[in-house]
């Protein structure tokens, strides 16, 4: 089967279009023919290295497809379903590939109402975004929240998510009218819950949200961009409120966990939550992966039933490394609305 994948850490040029044998599912995983691979800033981290890996490596997370092999372990998934998940350390290969094994576990089955292009921009952004603001179980219906990067994957993610949930109204921040635009068009997040950053201070940004908040801090604040919107989230939460990051970097902005003086922990009293989508995965007990295949699970159902909306995407292309790298020069570049994909053409035309 045809494969993307590197030998070394680099730029895009590390990536180059190899053949690898069809994996061969074990006796809890399934088999599935990749039809769809959607991309994530993840990737591009992989990439250049800031996760241990070792080579070859294929690269990818997100896919959707169809089931044509499985363990006689597999009781919930048949040949010929149409499934979409995320690819961990237990899987056979990365998903930029024709084919990858991974355990039952990690897939649920595809709601009818979306193409395999959407599917599979779903698993790691609405999980993120899931576990953000649901699975830790502090959300409050109808409070005013803040979204550092909402127009990103997770973040368009996590604002259809607070409209089945009923959580907000939703502040954030734009970088242009264009941004402003998306977020009104796409979310209905009127501009006057939305401040454009550029040119302004930490210290402006910070107070012109409370000023559009009625003066009052945010009893929730999410960080999905990190650095300096890590900052500010700390900064506009309200005493006893909660920060939700998925972005670690000790670096740029170490976080107290405990100690008196001006640590914002301390001086709030805030809840810290740190969210890592594959902690579950690392587990030695399987019970805990069941965490994906029940959420997915649960959004297929939210999908299916319009409670949320079909993901907001792009397809960038075709199966190759040219796509590929197409698709990490617009990550890195940023600012990318919503999520991009990369559609694969199987032989059956299935």
């Amino acid at each position: 089967m045809k494969a993307i994948s590197q030998n070394e850490f680099g730029d895009i040029d590390v990536l180059e279009e190899v053949e690898i044998p069809v994996p061969k599912p074990g006796r809890e995983e399934v088999l599935v023919e990749i039809h769809a691979i959607g991309f994530n800033p993840v990737d591009v981290k992989m990439r250049i290295g800031l996760y241990p890996q070792s080579f070859p490596m294929t690269l990818g997370v997100d896919f959707s497809g169809i089931v044509v092999g499985k363990g006689d372990m597999v009781r919930d998934f048949e040949v010929g379903d149409r499934v979409f998940g995320l690819v961990t350390a237990q899987a056979s290969n990365g998903s930029y590939a024709q084919f990858t094994c991974v355990p039952q576990q990690m897939i649920a089955k595809i709601p009818k109402s979306l193409t395999f292009e959407a599917a599979a921009v779903v698993p790691v952004a609405y999980l993120t975004a899931y576990e953000a603001m649901i699975g830790h179980g502090v959300f409050e219906e109808n409070r005013p929240l803040f979204i550092a990067g909402g127009s990103g994957g997770v973040g368009s993610a996590a604002i259809a998510l607070a409209g089945a949930y009923r959580l907000g109204p939703i502040f954030t921040l734009a970088g242009s009218s264009e941004s402003v635009n998306y977020l009104e068009s796409k979310f209905g997040i009127p501009e006057k819950q939305i401040v454009r950053y550029q040119g302004i201070s930490i210290e402006e940004t910070s107070e012109q949200l409370v000023q559009k908040n009625g003066g009052d801090r945010f009893y929730m604040t999410l960080d999905f961009v990190g650095r300096k919107s890590k900052e500010l989230c700390f900064d506009i939460v309200a005493p006893r409120g909660h920060v939700i990051t998925i972005l670690p970097e000790e670096e740029h902005f170490p976080i107290p966990v405990w100690g008196r003086g001006d640590g914002p922990i301390w001086r709030k009293s805030l809840s810290l939550h740190m969210v890592f989508l594959f902690a579950a995965s690392l587990s030695k007990n399987q019970k805990d992966w069941m965490f994906y295949k029940s959420v997915l699970t649960h959004l297929s159902m939210l999908l299916e039933t319009d409670q949320i909306p079909a993901p907001i995407f792009k397809n960038v292309g075709e199966f190759s490394v040219e796509t590929a790298r197409k698709a990490h020069l617009q990550l890195e570049e940023g600012h990318t609305k919503g999520k991009l994909v990369m559609s694969v053409a199987h032989s059956r035309g299935e």
